[in-house]
């Protein structure tokens, strides 16, 4: 799981991690966060993500989630 907050004025680096996670196929849980299944390529490319929204100015971290 990704948890992220971003700015909203420049929409554009908003705008691109959407775009990003879309194509990666992520689900969205809640507004900000957003789930795929966990392995090497889809962790990798939340911890990308999540690096992409601090230098945006936001905050962002990647979470494991088990079902109980």
């Amino acid at each position: 799981m990704l948890a992220y907050r971003m700015p909203r004025n420049p929409s554009t680096p908003r705008i691109t991690v959407w775009r990003k996670l879309r194509r990666l196929g992520a689900v969205q849980v809640l507004d900000g966060l957003v789930a795929l299944p966990a392995d090497a390529r889809t962790i990798e490319a939340f911890e990308w993500l999540a690096d992409e929204v601090v230098e945006a100015g936001g905050e962002a971290s990647v979470w494991s989630a088990r079902p109980t």
